[in-house]
């Protein structure tokens, strides 16, 4: 007779199991999310790095030498590239995000939005800056309302030149100078954007009005070979900063409203770590928050930050967030940058200087 008896598992033992099982569990997800997410961020660089090269191949086709093209500096334009440099549009979309460029939403050759002379797909036209992860900006062509728009934002041009009261909230008039030694010499001067873009009336791709043929107010340089003298440090597309804010019942109400321009959060492409940035030589790098975003943007004579960051209705919030409280404050506490005065001719200007 077999008298060997079986013991159940009692309450507690099943208990400690499932707490064992739990407390792996727990481990082991964060560890999983983090190796997607480097996943997502790899990929991205990815088609950052298509993007740089494309950008790099458009300028010796350019008749100005031109990276790219756009109206403005506000302009995030891609399809420049579209087919001849890029022939897949996914190029235009970072994984870690709802971003999407659907190739069949087209913005027409006839359409007087469309400076390309061919039919263009629509999300390459423009970024989904209130996209992000949860995807919600709408754009309508066609007929059709879709969510469309990429992932990238373009700095194609030297914009937003910034003076001493920019920085340091003075009266001064005085252009800053960057950390390689140039300031812009002519500092409120007029340009003719559509001619530094080598457009003129009656050409695909004109831009501007009758009166002035978009004379720009605010003294932009387009990057082109000729205007650029460090290629290999010269940013030209950088991951989009999703930082728009809508006004609408359906627009994107999530983003904080400590949000900085151009600073790397939560809410953008790959979280607070950093951003992946295209060159204008043709190479892409991620660039982690803190000194070496700030050193990325100054090299680019940019600062990545907005004086209406620091004056305007969120500024508290800023403040309170980052305790930033101007362009030059934020420079000092992110990257370790001060702002020292340097006599040119007669007149004394305020310089960048790396710590």
């Amino acid at each position: 007779m077999d008298r060997r008896t079986h013991h159940a598992f009692t309450l507690i033992e099943l208990l400690v199991v499932i707490a064992i099982i739990a407390l792996l569990i727990g481990i082991l997800i964060p560890s999983l999310g983090k190796a997607r997410n480097a996943a997502k961020r790899v990929a991205c660089l990815s088609n950052t790095r298509q993007l740089a090269i494309a950008v790099n191949l458009y300028s010796m086709d350019s008749k100005v030498g031109a990276y790219l093209p756009t109206v403005s500096g506000g302009d995030d334009n891609l399809a420049y590239l579209y087919p001849n440099y890029i022939s897949n549009t996914d190029a235009a979309n970072c994984p870690g995000t709802q971003n999407s460029v659907l190739p069949e939403v087209t913005l027409l050759a006839d359409d007087p939005d469309n400076l390309h002379g061919r039919d263009v797909p629509l999300g390459l036209t423009r970024a989904s800056e209130s996209a992000d992860v949860f995807g919600d900006d709408v754009a309508a062509a066609n007929g059709r309302q879709l969510a469309n728009g990429h992932s990238y934002e373009v700095f194609a041009w030297y914009s937003g030149f910034l003076q001493s009261s920019d920085v340091t909230g003075s009266s001064a008039s005085q252009p800053v100078i960057y950390p390689d030694g140039w300031w812009d010499r002519n500092l409120g001067q007029n340009r003719n954007r559509n001619q530094q873009r080598g457009y003129k009336p009656g050409d695909v791709g004109f831009y501007g009005n009758s009166t002035n043929d978009y004379t720009d107010p605010y003294a932009s340089i387009l990057k082109t070979t000729r205007t650029v003298d460090r290629p290999s440090r010269m940013l030209i597309i950088l991951d989009s900063d999703q930082d728009h804010r809508s006004s609408s019942s359906s627009g994107n109400d999530t983003i904080p409203e400590w949000a900085v321009n151009n600073w790397p959060e939560r809410h953008n492409n790959h979280g607070e770590e950093g951003t992946n940035i295209a060159f204008v030589d043709g190479h892409a790098e991620f660039v982690p928050t803190g000194p070496e975003l700030v050193r990325a943007y100054l090299d680019s004579r940019h600062t990545g930050f907005t004086t209406g960051t620091f004056n305007g209705p969120n500024a508290s919030a800023v403040q309170q967030r980052y305790g930033w409280t101007s362009v030059g404050d934020a420079l000092a506490k992110a990257g370790g940058v001060t702002v020292e005065n340097t006599r040119v001719g007669r007149n004394i200007f305020q310089k960048f200087i790396y710590d």
